[in-house]
Order: C-alpha cells, then sequence, then structure tokens
C-alpha cells in the first residue's frame, strides 16, 4: 500500500509541477509545509514541549 500511496504522490507532484501554472505548485508547496509543521507540533506536543499553534501558519507561509 505504501508503494501505491507513494506512486499516487508522485503523480500529483509531476503533475502539478509541469501542467499546472506556478501559483499551483507554491500553494501545494504551502499545504504540504502547514501539515508538516501539524505533525511536528503534534510529536513535540507528545514529548510535552509547547509550540505555539501561530508558529504552523508562520511555516506554512514560508514559501509564500
Amino acid at each position: 500500500m505504501r508503494v501505491v500511496s507513494a506512486a499516487v504522490l508522485v503523480i500529483v507532484i509531476f503533475g502539478t509541477i509541469w501542467l499546472l501554472p506556478p501559483w499551483a505548485t507554491v500553494l501545494m508547496a504551502a499545504v504540504v509545509a502547514w501539515l508538516a509543521a501539524g505533525e511536528l507540533a503534534a510529536i513535540a506536543g507528545r514529548l510535552d514541549a509547547v509550540v505555539p499553534s501561530a508558529w504552523r501558519a508562520e511555516v506554512a507561509a514560508l514559501p509564500l
């Protein structure tokens, strides 16, 4: 199942880069950064580390 999901992600990424306008690639990068920051905040939360929620928005805004 992981191979199938990886193949789908590769198709979506390369399709976005080659077929869609540049703003779509930037939007996809911002969404991925936002999701990754959320995952990092969840992991830090399990370790009792405090991660401000505004940090997630700032990380997502970096590609812009």
